[in-house]
Formats: structure tokens, C-alpha cells, sequence
């Protein structure tokens, strides 16, 4: 008789805290797969704007990019080049070259010229060049 009220002994766990436990750990398992796609959704959003500017200024940069092509195809622009940057001219003009006057007291064969003790020598520029044809300084 001993033997059969020991199989008959019930479980001191009852089923409704089964049922908490179980219910417990599915809520649990839920709440961590909803955090984890939320903080995904948010990093893709993130990226996505991030991605949107990009292309908003990659698009700006295209139109810049599209305006210089079409200007630079055009004559003037190659005429501007050409004048400019390759000093071209067209046939039938004449083309002034200005050409530095010998300073006072300058080496003719090596082409340097030496200032007057105390003198500083003003810069080579082409202005200071056009000063000196129709201004000459008194030595």
C-alpha cells in the first residue's frame, strides 16, 4: 500500500504557474523581437535620410555639373580659353606686347638689373610695365 500512495503523490507545481511561466517567457521572447526590428527599422530610417541628402546634393552637384558642360561647349567659352590661357588671336589684330624698360644701372647681358643702395625695386608686375612706358621715372 506504501508503493501506491507514493504514485498517487501530486506535483506541488500546479499548472496555472506553468501557465504564467510559459506565457511569461513567449511575452519576454516578443518584447526582445519587437525591440530588436524597432531598433533595426530605426537604423534603416536613419540611413535613409542620411542617403535621401546625399542624393539631394549629388542631384544639385549633377545640374552644377551639366550647366558647366553645356557652357564650356560653347564658342565663347572656347574663344575665351583660347584668348586667355593660350593667348591666341584672331587673323587682323594686333597684339600688344609690353616689354620691361631697362632700369638705371642694369646689366645688359644678363638682363638683371640692380637698384641704387637703399632702393627697394618695385615689383614686376604689367601694370607697373605700363606705368613706366607713359610715365618714365627720372634717374
Amino acid at each position: 500500500m506504501a508503493a501506491a500512495t507514493r504514485r498517487k503523490k501530486k506535483l506541488d507545481f500546479p499548472v496555472t504557474q506553468f501557465i504564467i511561466v510559459v506565457a511569461a517567457s513567449l511575452a519576454l521572447f516578443m518584447l526582445l523581437g519587437f525591440t530588436r526590428r524597432a531598433a533595426r527599422s530605426y537604423r534603416v530610417q536613419q540611413q535613409k535620410a542620411r542617403l535621401q541628402a546625399e542624393y539631394t546634393a549629388l542631384q544639385h552637384e549633377h545640374s552644377q555639373l551639366v550647366e558647366r558642360y553645356q557652357e564650356v561647349q560653347t564658342d565663347a567659352y572656347v574663344e575665351q580659353i583660347a584668348r586667355r590661357e593660350l593667348r591666341w588671336s584672331r587673323p587682323g589684330e594686333k597684339v600688344v606686347v609690353i616689354i620691361a624698360p631697362p632700369k638705371a644701372g642694369a646689366i645688359a647681358t644678363t638682363g638683371e638689373s640692380i637698384a641704387a643702395p637703399g632702393e627697394n625695386p618695385p615689383p614686376d608686375t604689367p601694370l607697373n610695365h605700363w606705368r613706366e612706358l607713359f610715365f618714365p621715372t627720372e634717374p
